[in-house]
């Protein structure tokens, strides 16, 4: 029975091992998905609020320029 199991053992070792591999290299794929997506939305975030920013800054510096030219 030992030596049966033992035997199993040693033929199912190599194939656990690619299963294995297969499974973090999955993993790992899904992670660098994953990461690239939120990227990807931080760097949208990004730029929708320095478009705010621009047209808040461009508003304010319009409303300095009436302000002056009321004087």
């Amino acid at each position: 029975m030992y030596c049966y199991t033992r035997c199993a053992n040693a033929r199912l070792f190599p194939f656990l091992l690619v299963l294995l591999n297969h499974r973090v290299n999955s993993f790992r794929s899904d992670q660098a998905s994953d990461l690239g997506n939120l990227v990807l939305i931080e760097r949208k975030t990004i730029e929708n609020l320095s478009t705010q920013f621009r047209g808040f800054r461009e508003s304010v510096l319009a409303a300095i320029l009436q302000t002056l030219d009321g004087q």
